[in-house]
């Protein structure tokens, strides 16, 4: 899924009003995204995961398990736990604290539901074979 800032969703008759609008952009973007990269040769190939997490609640007594609506609360922790900004992870739609320039760790960002989150690694991969060894460590972070 694409990259959602930190907002709140419109209603659907909202959304319904400003649909060609959005289209449109879409198309611009594309095609300005299009012309800027057509004519690239031998860019190094850059990747990374990206992990979306089902935020829930567990009721151990009624056996039972429920969407949470607590993403908002989930990534203001995030974005101030002190090892996660050490590391140089953290929210960049919240910007709490100082990026760490090198290595990092997961950021997270928030998904299509308020009951939704995803961690993308601080910074890409590459080609080489080091870089296959840094992808289960980064997923456990």
């Amino acid at each position: 899924m694409g990259l959602l800032a930190v907002g709140t969703p419109l209603e659907w008759s909202e959304a319904k009003k400003v649909a060609s609008h959005v289209r449109e952009w879409g198309i611009e973007q594309l095609l300005a995204i299009w012309n800027n990269a057509k004519g690239k040769e031998r860019d190094m190939l850059l990747w990374g995961d990206e992990i979306e997490y089902l935020v829930v609640a567990y009721d151990d007594d009624k056996r039972t398990v429920k969407l949470s609506l607590r993403q908002a609360d989930i990534l203001e922790a995030l974005a101030t736990d002190k090892e996660l900004l050490k590391q140089g992870g953290g929210v960049p739609d919240l910007a709490r604290g100082s990026v760490k320039v090198g290595k990092t760790a997961p950021v997270f960002h928030p998904e299509f539901g308020r009951f939704m989150l995803e961690a993308t690694p601080g910074e890409p991969w590459g080609i080489g074979f080091k870089d296959l060894l840094d992808v289960e460590p980064d997923m456990k972070w």
